[in-house]
């Protein structure tokens, strides 16, 4: 799976493997606390991916 991150300018970060969970954390901070309804689209474009773990290394 992979993580996105969303930080938004008021210091709030939201963290998910999920588009769904990530969309819906989201859209809720920017209802509450910024009177902002934003869509799917617009939060998917917003994040971030995480970097995932280092790959392993050959053997060697």
């Amino acid at each position: 799976m992979v993580m996105k991150t969303v930080r938004c300018d008021c210091g709030f970060v939201v963290r998910s493997d999920d588009d769904d969970r990530l969309v819906a954390d989201l859209q809720q901070h920017a209802h509450d606390d910024h009177h902002m309804n934003l869509s799917r689209e617009q939060v998917l474009a917003m994040a971030q991916l995480e970097p995932g773990p280092p790959a392993p290394h050959g053997k060697g």
